[in-house]
């Protein structure tokens, strides 16, 4: 883990750098603000368009901030300890080249033939590699497998209990259903007529002497 940690924080630092460079650009003036006949006349001779030369120019500018976005990326991934943080930031790194490559294409549409690279840009292009290679060492290779969830579910998750062929659950009948005591066959008070239900019981036979017909 501390290796990714390690890598985390070169990232995150060369993301910082490229925004001060980015900043730096942005905020400085240009040669259309400083020496507007200058341009004009470089134009003239090389016969090119200053519309042209003013969109290489901030195109220049602006494409350091991409590593930014991507070397802060990377760096946020890898804290989180996330794989994809080691493609971010390589990716990082080979983008980190443009800013460079646009800056020679606009100095030599400017008109400046033979111009050098920028050495600040060429080491900040260094140090991006420098964090990819950090994040490709086996301990953060290691690190970042080891922080990916286990494939499957985890112990203690399956089948939910009680349901299913279980004890308690399934076909087999249980005591009180089915043609056990109680139900199906008529048990004793549901047959024939029991005793007090049949011919008429003494007292309900002829009238008792005193409730016949009058004397007479």
């Amino acid at each position: 883990m501390v290796f990714v940690v390690v890598a985390a924080v070169a990232a995150a630092g060369v993301a910082l750098f490229w925004a001060v460079l980015g900043l730096i650009s942005v905020l400085h003036a240009d040669e259309f603000e400083t020496n507007p006949d200058l341009v004009a006349v470089q134009m003239k001779q090389t016969g090119g368009s200053a519309d042209t030369l003013a969109l290489l120019g901030r195109t220049a500018e602006w494409s350091q901030f991409l590593p930014v976005l991507l070397f802060g990326f990377a760096a946020v991934l890898l804290v989180a300890r996330k794989t994809a943080g080691v493609l971010v930031s390589w990716l990082g790194a080979l983008l980190a080249v443009a800013p460079t490559v646009l800056k020679i294409v606009y100095l030599n549409y400017f008109g400046f033939t033979g111009v050098g690279v920028d050495g600040t840009q060429v080491f900040a292009v260094v140090l991006g590699v420098v964090a990819a290679l950090l994040s490709v060492l086996p301990p953060s290779i290691a690190a970042l497998r080891a922080g990916k969830p286990p494939q499957g579910p985890p112990p203690g998750y399956g089948p939910p209990q009680g349901f299913g062929p279980q004890q308690g659950y399934g076909q087999p009948p249980q005591q009180g259903f089915g043609q056990q005591q109680g139900y199906g066959s008529p048990q004793q008070g549901y047959g024939p007529p029991q005793q007090g239900h049949g011919p008429p019981q003494t007292g309900y036979g002829p009238p008792a002497p005193g409730y016949g017909p009058p004397p007479r």
